[in-house]
């Protein structure tokens, strides 16, 4: 129909099936997946599914192939297909996840929590605490959680070293989406090293990458945070990055020489009410800028014209949102199984889709 925007991509499943999410920038009325490995199948798998807006439940149409080729039609199992929308993602989860709050707050490295279930929780999710009874210094702030240790009543704090603390053994937690749609983010600081060049660790997975400009922050002077106060308001650039999760992971090295600093010690429960420590991300370093623009403007006469439209800032502010939909994995479902290669074809309707 005239009007209509089609959009269409592929994947391919690993050894092990996940769900998947595609996207789809136009957002979408109607989807129809192809599952290219499950068409030569015989074992009664799906290899077509149709969804269009209003079918109830997340549900769709599944072709399942059969013996000799024989192909019969069924509906998919509800939560085969779920819009993603990030502006519609609720940004606070219930108050400690629905059960009973925090009864313990480890004084160790990192941090080990326990509280009255973590039903639904998974390794990577943002916490948020509050009325902390012992450590009132980690009220408000977001920490990634769960990578050390994640059972049915306990998480691991995988970047704070709350050793030197009385542990806790009450307060609450909600499961909180913190990131913005925008990148890069700001995140807080839970360690310095003293070292030529600073290795920071920061309280939620990063993201950040090698070139970037970012402003440190360390308010409330030297009575908050002793000698790192000379840092507030330093501009750096970062030069290394580790993105693996779990203690001693989620770094940045920055051009900054803290050699000769004493060790980082997080804010104590004397000190609150205060400001977290925070690195702010500006843009990329303007050399790494300019060299990367540069290779890019053509020679006249011999001569390299230089742009003068450069934005360095430009890498701070990047909208990472986008629309889509998540597809469940499974022999009947439309992220098929191990190593399937899917297709799918989206449309967006002219008319709307309801």
């Amino acid at each position: 129909m005239d009007g209509t925007i089609i959009g269409q991509g592929s994947f391919t499943q690993g050894a092990t099936a996940v769900a998947q999410t595609i996207v789809i920038p136009s957002n979408v009325d109607s989807l129809e997946i192809y599952n290219f490995t499950q068409a030569a199948a015989t074992a009664g798998n799906g290899f077509e599914f149709y969804w269009q807006r209003s079918m109830p439940s997340g549900k769709g149409i599944v072709w399942l192939s059969g013996a000799a080729h024989a192909v019969t039609v069924n509906q998919t199992a509800a939560g085969a297909f779920t819009l993603y929308d990030p502006t519609a993602i609720s940004p606070v989860g219930a108050n400690n996840n629905g059960s009973t709050g925090v009864s313990g707050f480890t004084a160790a490295n990192p941090a080990v929590v326990t509280v009255g279930s973590t039903s639904g929780m998974a390794a990577g999710n943002i916490v948020r605490f509050n009325t902390l009874d012992n450590q009132p210094q980690y009220t408000g702030i977001d920490f990634s959680i769960g990578y050390g240790t994640l059972t049915g009543t306990t998480f691991s704090v995988d970047y704070l070293n709350s050793t030197g603390s009385i542990p806790s053994t009450s307060g609450n937690f909600r499961v909180v989406q913190v990131n913005p749609l925008f990148y890069p983010r700001w995140r807080v600081i839970t360690n310095v090293t003293a070292a030529a060049q600073a290795v920071i660790t920061l309280s939620v997975d990063h993201g950040f990458t090698v070139g970037q400009e970012v402003r440190l922050s360390f308010p409330g002077g030297t009575l908050i945070y002793g000698n790192y106060a000379a840092l507030d308001g330093v501009q750096a650039v970062i030069v290394a990055v580790d993105t693996a999760t779990g203690v001693g992971h989620n770094t940045i090295t920055v051009d900054v020489d803290t050699s000769g600093f004493p060790t980082f010690n997080f804010p104590s429960p004397g000190l609150v009410p205060f400001s977290p420590a925070l690195v702010i991300p500006m843009g990329e370093d303007t050399a790494t800028s300019l060299a990367s623009l540069v290779a890019q403007v053509p020679v006249v006469n011999g001569v390299q014209i230089p742009n003068t439209n450069v934005g360095i800032l430009a890498d701070s502010t990047v909208n990472t949102a986008y629309l889509g939909m998540t597809l469940a994995a499974g022999a009947a479902l439309p992220a098929g199984s191990a190593s399937d290669v899917v297709f799918w074809v989206a449309r967006k309707a002219m008319f709307g889709g309801i």
